[in-house]
């Protein structure tokens, strides 16, 4: 057991080897709260550099802006929802605001968005190690990795609403089928506020206990949709018309055509093709070694592929595939828990073999977390980052520098 006092001081001047020390003890409450600080300190290093576009630079000028104007609660409470503002979710502008009353310093902002993303991550792995009933060996190891980094921290603060709103649902999705307790679905629920897109997984859940009884027409739709090339557009524009409270300007900001081929880089068509494949064999098997367990991992496997379903026919709208990374993390975690609790030996052969499809996934997640971590997440404490110039460089940058320098 880790001693708190050390381990916290340990942390304050080498976060790194803390967190390293914290690895070796995955199944600890101080190792998950490692974690949770080390992606609060993540937030303090995080690397924007000078290009404009992403979602962190937007949320950075935001603070600034915030900052020096004189906008008041009241006047941002009443801007939630409203035809023709851009408020339509209540956390990031919230958080902003509020950060934005004593500084202009996005280092302070991305840190406390890395210390809210960082508890329901911590948590979230902390979840599949606890459920691992047998002793980890190399096969569940390197499933936890492939999870660790197809949830990527980096990529999370970069995209802070949806990422935000993806780990709170995965959280409270996961203990509450672990638990029942209805506190657990009232937290997958918050995470409409965090980012309103999740009314998608949220009515999925809700119906759940009724289409889990369904699992094989579950099944077939869930593969058919994979076939299908088109959808009428037209069609959700004019529901998407009828949305109340001004939600509509909003979610037709997301309907997007169909974007050439040209523009994509073939690593990433690889990569989805790879997913896809992931999915599909993962799915079939976890549903034919689990088609006897309706009380407990099955839920689990058919919410995953209605949900994927639900990304498959709506693929025209822009920000649906962001709902992939939901089935990715629940379906590896659930081949995790297969590969540990099963004894046979062919078992946990399926097991890699099915999970090495989901390698290329993990890997890219991977580059963003160098990506969007600045090279004083390596060489800078809590105390001694705010004397380091920012942003500095990114680590996936900086790093060939080290290595060719030595």
């Amino acid at each position: 057991m880790q001693s708190f006092f050390p381990t916290v001081l340990l942390f304050c001047f080498a976060p790194i080897l803390a967190l390293a020390n914290g690895l070796t003890q995955l199944r600890s409450l101080m190792s998950r709260n490692l974690i949770w600080l080390f992606c609060g300190f993540y937030g303090l290093a995080f690397y924007m550099g000078s290009a404009d576009g992403t979602d962190s630079t937007r949320y950075a000028d935001s603070l600034v802006a915030m900052n020096r104007s004189t906008m008041s609660f009241e006047s941002l409470r009443s801007a939630f929802y409203q035809e023709g503002e851009h408020f339509y979710d209540i956390y990031q502008p919230l958080t902003t605001f509020m950060v934005s009353r004593f500084t202009d310093d996005y280092r302070v902002l991305f840190g406390l968005f890395g210390l809210v993303i960082g508890y329901f991550y911590s948590r979230i792995l902390g979840f599949f190690v606890d459920q691992c009933f047998n002793r980890m060996g190399f096969l569940e190891y390197g499933l936890l990795g492939s999870l660790a980094f197809v949830m990527d921290v980096g990529s999370a603060i970069n995209g802070v609403r949806m990422y935000t709103a993806l780990f709170v649902f995965i959280y409270g999705f996961l203990y509450f089928w672990q638990s029942k307790n209805p506190v657990y679905f009232l937290v997958a629920c918050m995470s409409v506020l965090v980012h309103f897109s999740f009314i998608i997984p949220v009515a999925i859940f809700l119906v759940l206990p009724t289409v889990h009884r369904l699992p094989w027409m579950i099944y077939a739709v869930f593969l058919s949709s994979f076939v299908i090339a088109t959808i009428d557009i037209a069609a959700i524009r004019n529901w998407v018309e009828s949305l109340p409270l001004g939600v509509e300007s909003r979610v037709a900001g997301y309907l997007t055509g169909t974007e050439g081929a040209d523009g994509t880089p073939r690593i990433l068509m690889i990569i989805d093709w790879m997913t896809k494949i992931f999915r599909i064999v993962a799915c079939s098997y976890l549903l034919i070694i689990n088609r006897s367990d309706t009380s407990r991992d099955l839920p689990l496997v058919i919410f995953a592929m209605a949900l994927n379903t639900v990304v498959n026919v709506l693929g025209e709208v822009g920000s649906m595939g962001r709902f992939i990374f939901v089935c990715q993390i629940l379906i590896i975690g659930q081949l995790l828990l297969h590969a540990n609790r099963s004894l046979n030996r062919d078992a946990k052969v399926i097991s890699a073999g099915i999970g090495s499809f989901a390698l290329l996934g993990s890997l890219l997640g991977f580059r963003y977390f160098l990506g969007f971590a600045s090279n004083n997440l390596l060489v800078a404490n809590p105390f001694t980052i705010w004397f380091f110039d920012e942003p500095g460089y990114s680590l996936y940058e900086y790093m060939p520098k080290v290595l060719t320098g030595l």
